[in-house]
């Protein structure tokens, strides 16, 4: 082991006291500010000699990329937040250099002055008559802003943070920050914090979890990765491989253990030494080899890079290898090429079954180019993770060669060859091709149709086959389709009848026979592929009147609609859907036709939305009258009852027309960000108030129908508009306010200021709230309303002018349980208005829930309950998330409070569940959640199996 190493290691030992048996240790105790813990300092000091960089007279900052001061003080996560950059060089008018997150060493500009230095290059440019961008994509000089940070209090908020999570089950700190922290502790050691440092150590090597051994590691881990990244990045920029080979040995002597990645960087080491022999590129050797192979393979030794003598990426080349089944050929655009040039991938590919001896001569080679492999991973690709490993490395020819073979075979042969050795799936790419290698792609189409992945080769064969096909290939596609079973290849089955429309009548008929047959006929894929092969015959209008009138269902035909509708003008498909809308006597259904516009389409309205055409949505005046009728329609919604406490919901039909007319005419996705139906809306109205956002909502509306464009129309509150000194002055006076002030300042704010306090709020620990303090003002009970009084005033309650607390609202609960006990079916709510609005206590009759249940002449009537024994239901919720739905038993008042054995727990979940809800009631109480969004509880008595009193019809209607 190397001796660095086994010494950092040692030192573990020697000064962070822990026992070997988990079961020994004591709990650990926060260590207090004014208490001296043991100094670390010999063993920080071993971890600059394994290649920490040094801080030394530098300094502690907030660091803040681009020309916004927005500083990244937030590197950790679980509330955590600080900044781990380290400016240990500075020139205003020059390069400063930073150590960023703790390891990386980064030389920037200050912002401002890069700006200034482009626009006289810019200057400088067009002078001499030089066209052309003014900034080159290849200028790769940053800038950033950076401000003085205070390293003692970031210390203080992540000990206590730690503190008030010392009893959690599971360690409080995520695994990968284990190792940062304790090099945020070297640092501030380093630069003269030493108390601090040590304090921070202490509590780290005294966590539940992880055990001090564990720590250290992740930070020898941390180091080890940072060093390998750059002997990577050097090879990349203008390394030579003899260079390289001997980087990663010294590497590898200095890091013996501590990091995942070393098994991966020693098989690499012996790569590169190969690299470094060479004196040439190694020539391919394989059965069936040509030269035109040979030449192809020596092109891709250079592949990836912009020039032969350049060792610039050429990032555009790697769309060549996106996945697709590229022996069945598109035609001759090549799919995803963005406009770029042809190269040595796509000539393989054309190439087509000729292309497979290169490619699996290739699969034993080991040729390494100066391209990392992160270019050939996607997003979503956890396939190419299993298969080329994790680490950050140089790709090889042998990659590209996976990469254009891993689609041909099914990915459960591939993950089955893997587990064995490579050598194994070697062998079966070359026995598919010995079984291939004389067909045509027709008849490969229908291999993959038969054997292939569902998921990938089969949708693509069966497409193949339609297109180049003839009609025998039809009836092999209809043969496969129907002796398959008809829910696997469902939507198969479905595909291909659209994309044959009225040619493929007999399949559809057949199709039709075994779907009715099927057990599972009710399932909704089912209902709707037996809907559009029953009635693909029938036209947009005669399927809208159906459901109009009531004899066809919304759903399991709306997907048929969609396709009917596509065969429309732009123009009469909105005139029949708004139409449809206000003839539907049921008001969801109506609410149904207005949303199917936007979102029943697949986007129809918006291809093009930006075009100068304008792409399909037709002006609004040819529609103008049907808008104006459904915006003014009141008819109120059913849909939303499970959302009745957000402050903010759709609840009529106009409001859901406000709401598309937006989408399709305001430009809602650019204005929301892409939010979906009234998302945005609704968040903000959580935050600002539903009155507020209506309102602009409204004028914006009222400016659509006079065919005012969408960038002129009045803008939803953005907080980006407040400046960064704006908000530092709003926080600094929020900082200084007394109980007495606060509501006053927060109402003198803008809407768009009150967002940037919200999310202010909302992204820091709990640990350095600003609000917290205020729960008094928060919480202060400003209205109770009984719409029952003759059951209860709520009077009793004695809260008035003072701050809602957890024994007022057991208090509800009993009312709720008492009332459900006397056959009396009660809803309490309480709502905590955004922004110090005071919390407001109500009670009604539960109406929605019996209205149906109630006869139509108004007499009492007898209604059963679900719930034998009856029960008291409850919500809590924090801004727009439901937090928890629970219920009570009326008469067993066991544990009701939440005070549960962990053995009842575990044969009851609902008992751990109210506990869990009493917590929350306490966190609302004591303003250490959302204090300034909106919050709701709801309790709702349901009595017993029982004559439940319905009053007059009148009486329900309210």
């Amino acid at each position: 082991m190397n001796k660095t190493l086994a010494t950092i290691l040692l030192l573990v030992v020697l000064f962070f006291p822990f026992s070997l048996h988990a079961q020994e240790q004591a709990p650990a105790q926060p260590v207090a500010s004014e208490t001296k813990p043991k100094d670390y300092g010999a063993g920080f000091e071993k971890f600059y000699k394994l290649g920490l960089p040094d801080v030394a007279n530098g300094k502690y900052v907030y660091l803040s990329w681009g020309l916004i001061e927005d500083y990244d003080e937030s590197p950790g996560r679980n509330g955590i937040k600080y900044s781990s950059n380290w400016l240990v060089k500075e020139n205003k008018k020059g390069l400063s250099t930073f150590i960023v997150s703790g390891c990386y060493k980064v030389d920037v500009y200050d912002s401002d002055y890069l700006k200034e230095i482009k626009e006289e290059e810019s200057l400088e440019k067009k002078s001499l008559g030089m066209g052309g961008p003014d900034v080159s994509e290849d200028d790769d000089r940053r800038g950033a802003k950076w401000k003085d940070a205070d390293l003692k209090k970031d210390i203080d908020k992540i000990l206590l943070y730690m503190d008030l999570r010392k009893n959690d089950k599971y360690s409080p700190i995520e695994k990968y920050e284990w190792g940062h922290l304790l090099i945020f502790a070297i640092h501030a050691y380093r630069i003269g914090y030493k108390d601090d440092a040590n304090r921070l150590a202490h509590a780290l090597f005294n966590l539940t979890s992880p055990t001090p051994q564990e720590v250290v590691t992740e930070a020898i881990g941390v180091i080890a990765e940072v060093s390998y990244e750059e002997d990577l990045l050097k090879l990349y920029e203008n390394g030579s491989w003899v260079e390289f080979s001997k980087k990663l040995d010294t590497f590898l002597s200095n890091f013996t253990s501590g990091w995942r990645g070393l098994p991966a960087v020693r098989s690499l080491a012996e790569k590169a030494r190969k690299m470094a022999s060479y004196a040439s590129i190694p020539e391919i050797e394989g059965k069936d080899i040509t030269d035109e192979d040979r030449q192809l393979a020596l092109e891709l030794a250079g592949f990836g890079l912009k020039g032969v003598d350049k060792n610039e990426v050429d990032e555009n080349s790697f769309k060549s290898l996106h996945r697709e089944l590229w022996l069945l050929p598109e035609g001759e655009k090549v799919k995803g090429s963005g406009g770029r040039q042809e190269n040595v991938i796509d000539r393989i590919k054309k190439r087509g079954m000729k292309s497979i001896p290169l490619l699996l001569a290739l699969l034993k080679d080991d040729y390494l180019l100066k391209a990392d492999i992160l270019y050939l991973k996607g997003p979503m690709d956890f396939e190419r993770e299993m298969l080329y490993g994790t680490l950050r490395r140089p790709i090889s020819r042998q990659d590209l060669a996976l990469c254009l073979l891993e689609p041909l075979l099914n990915l459960s042969d591939i993950y089955e060859s893997l587990k064995e050795d490579r050598q194994v799936l070697f062998k079966r790419f070359s026995d598919w091709y010995d079984e291939h290698k004389n067909e045509t792609p027709v008849q490969l189409a229908r291999f993959y149709l038969a054997e292939g992945d569902y998921s990938f080769h089969q949708e693509k064969a069966m497409y193949y086959l339609i297109k180049n096909g003839k009609e025998e290939d039809f009836k092999y596609v209809e043969k496969y389709l129907l002796g398959a079973d008809p829910v696997i290849c469902l939507n198969l089955a479905k595909e291909y009848f659209l994309a044959r429309g009225g040619n493929a009548r007999g399949f559809a008929g057949k199709m039709l026979e075994k779907l009715n047959d099927n057990p599972d006929e009710n399932d909704k894929s089912i209902r709707t592929a037996i809907t559009i092969f029953r009635d693909y015959q029938l036209s947009a209008k005669e399927i809208i009147g159906e459901m109009v009138s009531g004899k066809r269902p919304f759903e399991g035909s709306n997907e048929l609609l969609s396709i009917k509708l596509k065969e429309e003008k732009p123009e009469d498909v909105l005139g029949m859907l708004l139409n449809a809308a206000i003839t539907a006597k049921d008001s969801d259904l109506s609410a149904k036709f207005i949303e199917f516009i936007s979102f029943g389409m697949g986007g129809y309205f918006y291809e093009g939305y930006n075009t100068p055409s304008g792409g399909r949505l037709p002006p609004i005046k040819g529609t103008l009258e049907l808008w104006k009728k459904l915006l003014a329609d009141t008819r109120p919604l059913d849909g939303q009852k499970l959302e009745s406490y957000l402050e903010s919901k759709v609840g009529t039909v106009g409001e859901m027309t406000a709401l598309i007319l937006e989408m399709l005419y305001g430009n809602y996705y650019e204005t929301a960000s892409g939010c979906g139906l009234n998302d945005m809306q609704s968040y903000m109205a959580i935050i600002l108030g539903k009155d507020t956002i209506r309102n602009i909502t409204r004028a914006r509306i009222e400016k659509i129908l006079e065919g005012v464009k969408a960038e002129e129309l009045p803008k939803y509150p953005n907080a980006a508009n407040v400046s960064n000194a704006r908000k530092k002055t709003i926080i600094e006076q929020v900082e200084k306010a007394k109980d007495d002030d606060i509501a006053k300042l927060i109402s003198s704010l803008t809407d768009e200021e009150k967002l940037v306090i919200y999310y202010e709020e909302d992204n820091r620990p709990e640990v350095d709230n600003l609000f917290t303090r205020f729960w008094k003002v928060a919480n202060n009970v400003s209205n109770l309303e009984s719409e029952v009084p003759e059951w209860n005033d709520l009077k009793g309650l004695d809260i008035g002018g003072r701050p809602f607390d957890k024994a007022t609202c057991e208090k509800l609960l009993e009312i709720s349980r008492k009332l459900a006990l006397e056959g009396k079916a009660a809803k309490i709510e309480v709502k905590r208005k955004p922004f110090f609005g005071g919390v407001t206590i109500r009670m009604s009759r539960i109406v929605e829930d019996l209205k149906a249940m109630a006869s139509k002449d108004g007499k009492e009537d007898e209604i059963e309950h679900p719930y034998d024994k009856g029960v008291v239901s409850g919500v809590i919720a924090f801004c727009h998330f439901m937090d928890f739905c629970l219920d009570w038993p009326l008469k067993d008042k066991k544990q009701e409070l939440g005070k549960t054995d962990e053995d009842d727990e575990e044969n009851d979940p609902m008992l751990k569940i109210r506990k869990e809800f009493w917590v929350r009631v306490e966190e609302f109480c004591n303003g250490k959640k959302d204090i300034l969004g909106s919050a709701y509880i709801e309790f709702k008595g349901w009595p017993p199996k029982m004559k439940i009193q319905i009053q007059e019809q009148d009486s329900l209607k309210r």
